[in-house]
């Protein structure tokens, strides 16, 4: 496995998933209010008009498969990249990406 590459690879997946999650919140700013736990967002909905949600409507559920099978395709598409020859390395590569994301996000 090449660490360089493997080095890029972390720094550009850092900038894209910041970017992923700055530019939506900086356009609008209530963008993930649903996330937050239920006493937080009683408390905002009392000033504010309440947005309604659709937790398990056919259209979010495609929204969110397809982000897993388009993650899916650029983790491997990165493990190969790297320099992965087996099933164990690309999956220790990708998770390490992955958790990194997390980690510093």
């Amino acid at each position: 496995m090449n660490w360089t590459i493997y080095g890029i690879e972390c720094v550009g997946t850092l900038i894209l998933f910041t970017c992923l999650i700055m530019i939506p919140l900086c356009r609008n700013p209530v963008w993930w209010i649903h996330d937050y736990p239920k006493d937080i967002q009683e408390k905002y909905f009392e000033t504010h008009e309440r947005v309604p949600t659709q937790v398990r409507s056919a259209p979010v559920f495609l929204k969110k498969a397809f982000a897993v099978l388009l993650a899916l395709a650029v983790l491997t598409a990165l493990a190969l990249a790297a320099g992965a020859t087996d099933f164990k390395t690309g999956f220790l590569y990708s998770y390490g990406l992955w958790m990194l994301g997390h980690w510093l996000q």
